[in-house]
């Protein structure tokens, strides 16, 4: 830790930064990455998955659990990993050759 002395006292060096434009395009990233979640989860008829870098899931829209007949819903698979959701369809697709 660096010291400095101020008047025959010693004192700790303080810095700042003003990162209010940072926090201000943080929260207007987040206001399109929520409206573009929401146009695909009401518009889109295809299913999609979106993963984060970690392969855990951001985005999953229903389609894409009726599609592999997951009871979960989107929701409730929202930061499972990928392996997580694969074991998943793999039980269902397992229950569905057993037909």
């Amino acid at each position: 830790m660096y010291r400095f002395f101020l008047r025959g006292k010693e004192n700790l060096p303080l810095f700042s930064r003003d990162i209010t434009a940072r926090k201000q395009t943080e929260e207007e990233l987040q206001v399109i990455l929520h409206r573009f979640y929401l146009i695909l989860s009401q518009n889109a008829k295809m299913g999609i998955l979106l993963l984060t870098s970690e392969n855990k899931i951001e985005f999953v829209n229903q389609p894409f659990c009726d599609m592999f007949g997951l009871k979960e819903s989107p929701v409730e698979l929202l930061n499972l990993s990928a392996e997580e959701t694969i074991l998943k369809i793999k039980a269902v697709m397992k229950i569905r050759r057993q037909r």
